[in-house]
């Protein structure tokens, strides 16, 4: 078994690799590959994919943010083959002297010799949005035929993201099919396809929402909505694979991986077309069980009562721990962030969605946004009521509460902002540090927005903020 490191997508959370690691006794434990370890080459910080020959487990590709490597030894040696950056990379199952590599600029790398040589393709030809401008490309093999698709991120709006082509002579050439436009804008972030292995007609593709065609990628449908997690398919797709006893009949379960975990859909073919409503699961399982292992941005805890610890994270919102057991409850949904919890009142927890939007819960259970007058955050054009601002904060801002008073609350964005009311029905907020000066001519605002935030414990008086060009 081999397992690469490193998100090589360039999401602004993303964590550096340290290369290959193998395994050789079914994963009880692992060594790192020397040859293919940071050590050797800073190449090797961001592997995206690998991929085993289907008939020799001594060659192996990787795609790589700096080119394709090509191993031919289990991996005590590599050759680097490319130099242009790849999110994805798959052998043929049917004919391993063919291998293609998904690139970010609308371009396959195509190989005919096990990937020992690669050669570039433009997938699409012409098309509208211009060619261009197209990103990331997956690829996906059909098991039963050896017919090619890719998904591709496309120019153009966030609606028109997303588009599926096909080939029948190994990448050699392409046809337009379907226009899911299941990326949603983040076709550089999500973007996921599979091919049923026993009918290469049925395939899936996974972004913000996940879809699927039972006619060769003419059509899709919409089985998941991303807001009806974790009763159905949490949203941002990146892997899709199936059991390793899929067959044609009887075991048809598929597993997801996203923002939000591992999900399973035990038959593909039960997963139906979604109209609006998150009442039924309609063949989704989430498998997460009650794990917290998702990426936490903030974290607060309440010694109060019977006690609560209470996170802001990645996609997940913010979530609550009452204690005991292993189960978190969301408290308020989207991106979660910084975190707090009045010392003296667990059912009082304080959080944040994205640019300093601060909510509040007072029962301990749900939240409601308190940042409306905080003239510097998140605007949301759908509820002007939400926070009415500028939206100029840095993505995942600080807020604070004062040590020495439970009722004062300070935000960090382009201005430093407090409340002293934190608790009344509608916080009052005023500016307590005007916008900072740029440290040098020319630099953009950004850099003096507000990124840390201390009060002193013991003297209210005393605050120490940080930006984000080191003052």
């Amino acid at each position: 078994m081999y397992a690469a490191t490193g998100e090589g997508i360039y999401n602004g959370d993303a964590i550096r690799g340290a290369g290959v690691f193998k395994s050789t006794n079914g994963g009880s434990s692992w060594y790192q590959l020397a040859a293919a370890s940071p050590a050797a080459s800073l190449d090797w910080l961001y592997v995206n994919r690998l991929s085993i020959h289907p008939t020799n487990p001594l060659i192996l590709i990787a795609a790589t943010n700096n080119g394709i490597y090509r191993t031919i030894n289990g991996g005590t040696s590599w050759q680097k083959i490319t130099t242009t950056r790849v999110t994805d990379v798959k052998f043929d199952p049917t004919n391993p002297t063919r291998a293609v590599a998904g690139r970010t600029d609308g371009r396959i790398e195509r190989s005919t010799d096990a990937g020992a040589t690669f050669t570039n393709v433009l997938i699409p030809a012409t098309a509208t949005p211009p060619v261009g401008s197209w990103g990331r490309v997956e690829v996906a093999w059909a098991a039963s035929s050896g017919r090619l698709y890719a998904a591709i991120q496309t120019a153009g709006s966030a609606t028109q993201d997303g588009r599926v082509y096909t080939s029948t002579d190994g990448g050699a050439s392409w046809t337009a099919r379907g226009t899911p436009f299941h990326l949603a804008g983040q076709g550089w972030y999500n973007n996921a396809i599979w091919v049923d292995p026993t009918n290469e007609n049925l395939l899936l593709v996974g972004g913000l929402d996940n879809h699927r065609s039972t006619d060769g990628g003419l059509n899709f449908v919409k089985v998941s909505q991303w807001f009806c997690a974790p009763v159905q398919s949490h949203a941002d797709n990146h892997a899709i694979v199936a059991a390793s006893n899929f067959d044609a009949s009887t075991v048809r379960t598929v597993y997801w991986g996203n923002d939000g975990g591992v999900y399973k859909a035990a038959n593909i073919d039960t997963l139906i077309s979604q109209t609006g409503s998150c009442a039924s699961a309609n063949g989704w399982t989430s498998l997460n069980n009650g794990l917290a292992i998702t990426q936490f941005y903030g974290v607060a805890a309440s010694s109060a009562g019977a006690g609560a610890v209470y996170g802001g994270t990645q996609d997940n919102g913010s979530l609550k721990w009452a204690g005991t057991g292993t189960n978190w409850s969301t408290v308020f949904g989207g991106d979660g962030g910084a975190a707090a919890a009045d010392p003296a009142d667990a059912n009082y927890l304080y959080g944040e969605y994205v640019f300093l939007a601060i909510h509040r819960a007072t029962n301990g259970t749900s939240a409601q946004p308190i940042c409306n007058g905080i003239a510097d955050a998140y605007n949301n054009p759908s509820d002007p009521t939400f926070c009415g601002g500028t939206g100029e904060a840095n993505f995942i801002a600080p807020f604070v509460l004062d040590p020495n008073n439970s009722s004062r609350l300070y935000g960090g964005a382009k201005r430093l902002w407090t409340t002293i009311n934190a608790k009344a029905v509608t916080p009052t907020w005023s500016i307590a540090r005007a916008q900072a000066t740029a440290r040098t001519a020319g630099d953009s605002a950004y850099w003096a927005y507000i990124s840390a935030i201390a009060v002193a414990a013991g003297n209210p008086d005393i605050v120490y903020v940080g930006q984000n060009d080191g003052r």
